[in-house]
């Protein structure tokens, strides 16, 4: 039984990470173009768009770029894309 489990748990471990790959290519490195110049708007600046490719690691090989989204997303750290502070930490309020 305990066999049985460890092959399933890595199983599971495989098809999670090829997963991740796959979604992280498809949001990072298959949409084409630049990220940060995506994220920085067509009016942004080329200095704009170097401080967003420095701030979120565009300009690291993308293995970097990839375990520290893993990183990021197991310590749910990871900032929403619209306000730049961790999502996880954000609490909505109600209003009356």
């Amino acid at each position: 039984m305990a066999a049985f489990a460890i092959r399933r748990l890595i199983g599971a471990v495989i098809v999670l990470t090829v997963v991740s790959l796959v979604v992280f290519a498809i949001f990072i490195l298959i949409p084409g173009g630049d990220p940060a110049q995506r994220i920085a708007g067509r009016t942004a600046t080329q200095q704009n768009i170097e401080n967003i490719r420095h701030a979120w690691g565009f300009d690291r090989p993308w293995y970097v770029q990839y375990a520290q989204m893993m990183k990021k997303m197991l310590n749910s750290l990871r900032p929403a894309t619209t306000r730049g502070t961790a999502s996880c930490g954000r609490s909505r309020t109600r209003r009356t």
